[in-house]
């Protein structure tokens, strides 16, 4: 789970100002929409060097601050096991009124998905934090981010596979089956990960992995927004290779589809699905590079994908690229 400001700050700080034998626990709780933060040590504290005191008489006024902006507050005080408690209460910014039709905002709108609320408070702090991102509103199981998707039309949904009645392979298969504008963003545990191949078969445009760096879904789901992918086709080969055994037979929508592309088409089809990038694509087939572009729009056109990660995946569907 990502660490909040306040409660990795409260940490950071008994680290630096408690003796070596201190124990520290950390409480996340959500109780009627607000979540509560509690970190208590069990001191007592350390000497301070001169240096530590000037900027210790700091350290609240910088994290009642930052709660301040989250709607919340924070108090700190002495505790019956000789050391401290900090404790923060935040209202993080659950809901943004829905975007009018047709009407551009300028901001990147992100529903989160998971089972977990310290998980999705996490993210909502992250994401707020981006001039260009903005949390549309939250949801904590599969039935509640088909509807809220329908309702809100986030650009983005950032979908947590593992949640209890309809988990997030379900609800990406239904968002994407409904047809609108919301690109749908899984998260997993591992790259190689079953959960994350019946993901992307079920429409997502990409994964992340849950323990990635803050900057990774950031910069992840800027990509999906703007219609990219955000795993690499050769990546989503790998899964193919791995469970390969699940692809299904062509059916005969996908006949018809295979049989709309040009020859030169399906060669630019098979080079996506072997991982080439347009650049490669075109040295190897002697195009310009802005030909394949305008190829690789008529393919996923006609083909009726959403990015090149759908892409590879019909072109295994279909029998066109056989896994190694």
């Amino acid at each position: 789970m990502p660490l909040t400001g306040g409660d990795q700050e409260a940490l950071t700080n008994t680290l630096k100002y408690a003796a070596s034998d201190t124990t520290v626990s950390v409480v996340i709780a959500v109780v009627s929409g607000a979540v509560h933060i509690s970190v208590e040590d069990s001191g007592p504290a350390a000497a301070p060097r001169a240096t530590d005191r000037e900027a210790g008489g700091h350290v609240l006024v910088g994290m009642r601050e930052r709660a301040a902006l989250y709607g919340g507050q924070v108090t700190a005080g002495r505790n019956s096991r000789g050391g401290w408690t900090v404790r923060a209460r935040l209202l993080p910014p659950l809901s943004h009124p829905p975007r009018s039709h047709g009407e551009p905002t300028g901001m990147t709108t992100v529903l989160l998905v998971d089972d977990q609320a310290p998980q999705r408070l996490g993210f909502s702090m992250l994401l707020e934090q981006q001039s260009d991102l903005t949390v549309a509103s939250e949801a904590g199981h599969g039935a509640e981010a088909v509807r809220k998707a329908a309702e809100l039309r986030p650009d983005v949904v950032l979908m947590a596979i593992r949640m209890p009645g309809m988990d997030g392979i379900e609800a990406t298969r239904r968002i994407v089956q409904a047809g609108g504008r919301s690109h749908v963003l899984v998260l997993t545990t591992f790259d190689l990960d079953e959960h994350a191949y019946a993901a992307l078969r079920a429409g997502a445009s990409g994964f992340l992995l849950k323990d990635a760096l803050p900057d990774e879904p950031v910069a992840g789901i800027r990509a999906v927004a703007a219609g990219d992918a955000v795993i690499a086709p050769g990546l989503t080969r790998k899964l193919i290779d791995a469970f390969s055994d699940r692809l299904p037979g062509r059916s005969p929508e996908q006949e018809r589809m295979l049989s709309a592309l040009t020859e030169r088409e399906r060669d630019v089809l098979t080079a996506i699905a072997s991982g080439w990038s347009n650049a490669e694509i075109g040295e190897r087939l002697n195009l310009a590079e802005s030909t394949v572009k305008t190829h690789v729009s008529h393919i996923l056109a006609k083909i009726d994908a959403r990015d090149r990660v759908q892409a590879v995946i019909f072109a295994y569907d279909t029998g066109l690229v056989r896994p190694a």
